[in-house]
């Protein structure tokens, strides 16, 4: 099957080789989000590999019965992939699945201390949503917010959450 490559994943390719000039990898975990298709049955589903930069092998170790993913964030010995409709946990050094939560409408992950903030872009359910990164199991939710996450930052103790509320346009103008 043919794969065509986006400009995005041409230039985080070549950001990934230019970095490797100057870094040592085992291996870039690749997770390829495969062909959007609006009818079954679906030809192509989405993967997660590892690509050897030493010897220029690269293998898939997993496909997902999903059609895009939204973010891979690599903990340690750990691989964490946000696949549209769930989370799933990898061990790096077996390449095998070890957890998997269902979150629908995953936008992003990020991994802070034990916890996995897991931010939502569409769907029912709150919008940001904390697990135990080991278990996978809910912590807490934030009803509070109630649009899309698309990241979430620490500094120190404190997080920071991009977020656009609705129907507040320019609430905050920019004081001189």
């Amino acid at each position: 099957m043919t794969r065509f490559l986006t400009k995005f994943q041409v230039a985080a390719a070549l950001i990934l080789i230019g970095f490797s000039a100057h870094a040592q990898f085992a291996n870039v975990i690749i997770a390829n989000g495969g062909q959007f298709e609006f009818a079954s049955p679906y030809a192509d589903r989405s993967t997660i590999g590892a690509y050897n930069p030493a010897n220029g092998q690269y293998w898939v170790f997993d496909t997902i019965q999903v059609e895009s993913i939204q973010d891979v964030v690599v903990d340690g010995n750990y691989a964490y992939l946000a696949a549209s409709d769930s989370i799933i946990k990898y061990d790096l050094t077996t390449y095998e699945m070890v957890g998997q939560t269902y979150f629908a409408g995953i936008r992003s992950i990020t991994i802070h201390d034990t916890m996995l903030f897991a931010g939502r872009y569409f769907g029912t359910g709150d919008y940001l949503e904390v697990f135990n990164k080991n278990t996978l199991l809910s912590i807490f939710s934030v009803p509070e917010i109630d649009d899309t996450v698309c990241s979430v930052q620490f500094v120190g103790d404190s997080s920071y959450i991009p977020y656009n509320q609705k129907g507040l346009v320019d609430q905050f103008p920019p004081y001189q």
